[in-house]
C-alpha cells in the first residue's frame, strides 16, 4: 500500500508526529486500514487516538517496530507504565489482542543512517500478510466522502430547427 511518512523536527518530534497523524487521518486516510511503523517511542496522543476511535482501531493492523537487537525493541509509548501481558491493550483491535500483541518486531540494521530490513518476506509476517483478507471478511467498507457540491444549470433541450417563437406558440 501507500506509505505516509511525515517530516518532523528533532526538538519537536512528538508534536510534529501528533499533528502529522491527525492531518493524515483528516485528509488522506478516508477509512483505509493502516499499520504504523516506528523505530522510536510514539507520542501518547497517537495511542489515545487509537483508543478513542473504535472504527480506526478496527482498521488498525498493528505497530511494526523496526529494531536491531543491540538497541532492543522501541517501546510504544513515550512514558507510562507498560500494560500487563494478561490485559488487552486499549489501542489495539480484538484481532491483535488475540494474537498476543499488536507490536510486531521487524528485524533491521542501520546503514548510513537508513534502516535496512533483514527479514525475508512481508515485514510483520503472517499477521500483516493476512490483514487484507481479515479486513474483507470482518470490516465493512467505508464510503468515500462526498466531494464539493456545485450548482448545475438546467438547459432546455431543443429539437433540430426548433426556435423560441415556435416553443412560445406551443405553450399558448
Amino acid at each position: 500500500g501507500e506509505v505516509y511518512a511525515p517530516l518532523y523536527r528533532d526538538n519537536a518530534t512528538h508534536d510534529d508526529l501528533t499533528r502529522a497523524f491527525e492531518s493524515y487521518l483528516r485528509r488522506d486516510n478516508r477509512g483505509r486500514a493502516l499499520v504504523i511503523a516506528h523505530d522510536r517511542p510514539l507520542p501518547e496522543s497517537i495511542l489515545a487516538r487509537l483508543e478513542q476511535d473504535s472504527s480506526l482501531r478496527e482498521r488498525f493492523g498493528g505497530f511494526l517496530s523496526i529494531s536491531d537487537t543491540k538497541d532492543g525493541i522501541p517501546p510504544l509509548a513515550v512514558s507510562g507504565e507498560p500494560a500487563s501481558v494478561d490485559e488487552p491493550l486499549p489501542y489495539c483491535s480484538d484481532r491483535l489482542n488475540d494474537a498476543a500483541s499488536c507490536q510486531i518486531v521487524v528485524p533491521a540494521h542501520k546503514k548510513k543512517g537508513l534502516w535496512i530490513l533483514t527479514s525475508e518476506g512481508t515485514p510483520g509476517g503472517d499477521l500483516i500478510a493476512s490483514f487484507p483478507t481479515w479486513l474483507d471478511e470482518n470490516v465493512g467498507k467505508m464510503a468515500e466522502p462526498l466531494g464539493d457540491f456545485e450548482e448545475v444549470e438546467i438547459v432546455d433541450i431543443r429539437r433540430p430547427g426548433e426556435t423560441d417563437d415556435e416553443r412560445d406558440g406551443e405553450e399558448n
